[in-house]
């Protein structure tokens, strides 16, 4: 199944298919916060109590908060795949504009020990 097919599959479990923009963005965008909140909480568990989570576990969740991913996408007629062009894009520009913040930084640093 490719992304696409995903987001197809998805829009078989609305409750309202025929007015859903509004309704969709805000079920993704609070069914996100709550699978991040179980992915935190697994970490949590983990990390404070020793419990022993599996990679099996984690997918789960990853996996739970794609299907509302998925929602917000096919509520705009958006795309996975557009979705990571943005996304590449911006950090792309967000990277280079540190870096070269960073590259004055050192160089400064470099002329003011000489």
């Amino acid at each position: 199944m490719d992304s696409n097919e995903y987001i197809s599959w998805c829009e078989k479990t609305l409750h309202d298919p025929g007015n859903f923009i509004k309704r969709e963005l805000l079920h993704g965008a609070i069914g996100i916060i709550t699978e991040a909140g179980e992915l935190a909480d697994l970490i949590k568990k983990m990390m404070f109590t020793n419990k022993v989570i599996s990679r099996d576990m984690i997918i789960d969740e990853v996996g739970d908060g794609l299907y509302y991913y998925a929602t917000i996408l096919r509520s705009i007629g958006g795309t996975f795949e557009e979705a990571m062009n943005k996304n590449v894009a911006k950090l792309t520009v967000r990277y280079e504009k540190n870096k070269g913040e960073k590259d004055r930084k050192a160089e400064a640093e470099a002329q003011s020990l000489v």
